[in-house]
């Protein structure tokens, strides 16, 4: 992600969501660490589309993380859709802190039962800002 580039796509479309013994999820985490930019780095999904699927978005943002909550019955392909909107960005515009950020993606089935996390990292890069004169 370099800086004013606007959003970044985190999650890649070759990732998959399934379950040998359900075909339906129940929920999924998504936690941002590392945050460096006190509130100014976000996470977000298709939050609309989430609410088609009955599926209810919750976001909580603190000092040094962000974190999503995904909950509804869904078909997990329905969870891998909305997880395929997952964006980070980085609204400092001035000098974003550059660096490693890590993203833990963690889907409950129907029965609560939770995944290992799918560990995705996302690098920060500042950009150059041209000199100005007035």
């Amino acid at each position: 992600m370099t800086e004013e580039n606007g959003p970044v796509v985190v999650v890649p479309d070759t990732t998959t969501a399934r379950d040998v013994d359900s075909s339906n999820a129940g929920g999924a985490t998504v936690q941002l660490h590392g945050v460096k930019d006190e509130r100014k780095e976000i996470l977000s999904v298709n939050e609309s589309m989430a609410k088609k699927f009955g599926i209810k978005v919750n976001v909580s943002v603190s000092r040094t993380s962000v974190n999503i909550t995904l909950r509804g019955i869904a078909h997990f392909q329905v969870y891998k859709q909305v997880l395929l909107t997952l964006q980070y960005d980085n609204k400092e515009t001035i000098e974003p802190q550059e660096g490693s950020r890590t993203v833990l993606i963690t889907l409950l089935d129907e029965q609560g039962a939770s995944s290992l996390p799918a560990i995705i990292t996302v690098t920060v890069t500042r950009r150059n800002d041209p000199p100005e004169v007035d």
